[in-house]
């Protein structure tokens, strides 16, 4: 219970840094196994985590449902 007074961040918050954190392994695995840097390079660029549409999604924690 180490953080256990610390507030939590918001849920797009924790889902950015997970897509992060999983494209820095899937670029860690792909150069393991010899892929060139170019082609890493290119990977990366094409991902909708890094354009501005993908920052639009709503946090789903802050939509209201309808009773």
């Amino acid at each position: 219970m180490k953080h256990l007074s610390r507030t939590i961040p918001p849920t797009a918050e924790i889902a950015k840094t997970n897509d992060r954190t999983s494209l820095i392994v899937q670029i860690w695995l792909a150069s393991a196994l010899g892929a060139s840097d170019s082609s890493i390079r290119d990977y990366v660029e094409k991902q909708p985590r890094f354009r501005s549409e993908y920052e639009k999604v709503p946090d789903p924690s802050t939509l209201q449902l309808d009773s």
